[in-house]
């Protein structure tokens, strides 16, 4: 008997995953250039982005891309220079620092889900760490 997951299935894991996180504020999902970035947009968010779907004998395997991401924060008077400057970045680090620890809370969730398999992951993941600085000059 071949028992395999549903897209939905694979996706309502991941959203859970981050709707039941403590820091995340949002989750969404789709394709990566619909993000909202907007000043509404509550951060850290949770973003899963989908890539492929590949089919064995009794198995399927999904591919997606998850992004965690908040906003750094900028100071109220600053310039136009200033954001030409990375020296000016009030709190990188502490976002950095802050997304990748959620990144593996939740890869540790996945590898020590007690045989869930609801949340099982077989391959190697990759972290890539990123900035969104938002610039609002007029």
């Amino acid at each position: 008997m071949i028992d395999n997951k549903t897209y939905n299935n694979a996706i309502d894991t991941l959203k859970q995953l981050g709707e039941e996180h403590k820091q995340i504020k949002t989750t969404t999902t789709g394709d990566i250039w619909k993000i909202d970035l907007s000043n509404e947009t509550l951060f850290p968010l949770f973003h899963i982005n989908p890539i492929n779907v590949s089919t064995g004998q009794s198995q399927l395997v999904y591919n997606f891309q998850l992004f965690v991401m908040d906003a750094v924060g900028e100071k109220e008077d600053w310039t136009e220079a200033n954001f030409q400057s990375a020296n000016y970045l009030s709190n990188e680090q502490e976002v950095m620092s802050s997304c990748l620890q959620i990144c593996t809370d939740i890869i540790g969730m996945f590898r020590h889900s007690n045989g869930n398999p609801q949340k099982q992951m077989e391959h190697k993941i990759l972290t890539n760490l990123f900035i969104l600085l938002r610039v609002n000059i007029l």
